[in-house]
């Protein structure tokens, strides 16, 4: 793995991504990256991050994103369009009055 530069804090999201993406690269196995609660983040730099990371994403890499409000970046938006992502909301997590009464034994 490559070292970045002062620990990578003066480097842009998108450069970082650039590293560890071509890091991922050499991968041998496949790596899911989850990255939980987004909508927590404090800063943009997070998304912008996983923005860049999905931009040209390794072929190893498969990625899970929670977040209460979406992730909506062009990249994300990119995958979607081409079948390579999937977003699931609220209705999608809902259960139907079927799904209720299998898991109840009703």
């Amino acid at each position: 793995m490559d070292v970045l530069p002062g620990g990578g804090r003066d480097l842009e999201p998108a450069a970082i991504a650039a590293v560890l993406a071509d890091d991922l690269l050499a991968l041998e196995s496949d790596v899911t990256l989850i990255v939980d609660d987004l909508h927590a983040a404090r800063a943009d730099a997070p998304a912008a991050l996983l923005d860049g990371l999905l931009r040209h994403p390794p072929p190893r890499l498969h990625p899970i994103v929670s977040s209460r409000t979406g992730f909506d970046s062009p990249s994300a938006r990119r995958l979607r369009v081409r079948e390579r992502a999937l977003s699931l909301g609220e209705d999608d997590l809902r259960f139907g009055r079927d799904e209720i009464a299998a898991m109840l034994g009703m």
